[in-house]
């Protein structure tokens, strides 16, 4: 519940959740005109799963695109992150590239295999600097992003999957508006 004098920002920084987060899960268009009494739906992760997270958000920039948003008649599988130009792309976590290649409405991509059953992947990327069978420290350089050939903007698709099935990529990187 919104306490008197509570901002926006205050109430994302004590839950571990993004603004954006915040803005999404309760229509919020006005960060700024909270109400005292006013209840919040807060994503439900724990303080201790956000401190096991380990993974490192992939570039710089703001998320446009949600998990399980309908975008373009298809259902998003992961985030959508504005980027400013080219901007560099980096691994949220050490593991194996196991896949480089051109996939049909990702574009250039590369998957990155971590423990657990966990990958990640990168799309609508360009000047790719790892190569297929590369282990891969978290924060490595792997690409840059490229211009969407639709949206005319620097875009980068990222996911998360545990084994087959795409997740909600902000239940594993935390991400500060940008």
């Amino acid at each position: 519940m919104v306490k008197r004098g509570d901002s926006l920002w205050a109430i994302a920084q004590q839950y571990n959740v993004s603004v954006d987060t915040l803005k999404r899960k309760n229509s919020i268009e006005d960060p700024f005109r909270l109400k005292a009494g006013q209840l919040l739906a807060v994503p439900s992760f724990s303080d201790e799963e956000q401190k096991k997270s380990s993974f490192r958000f992939p570039v710089k920039g703001k998320i446009i695109g949600y998990f399980g948003e309908v975008i373009d008649n298809r259902i998003n599988k992961g985030i959508k992150i504005r980027a400013e130009g080219s901007a560099k792309v980096f691994s949220s976590l050490a593991g194996e590239v196991v896949f480089i290649g051109f996939i049909n409405g990702y574009g250039q991509t590369v998957i990155v295999e971590h423990c657990n059953n966990i990958s990640t992947v990168y799309s609508y990327l360009s000047g790719i600097e790892v190569e297929q069978g590369d282990l891969i420290a978290q924060g490595q350089l792997i690409g840059e992003v490229q211009l969407h050939p639709t949206e005319n903007i620097h875009l980068l698709h990222f996911e998360v999957r545990k084994g087959p099935k795409a997740t909600d990529p902000l239940q594993y990187v935390r991400y500060y508006e940008q």
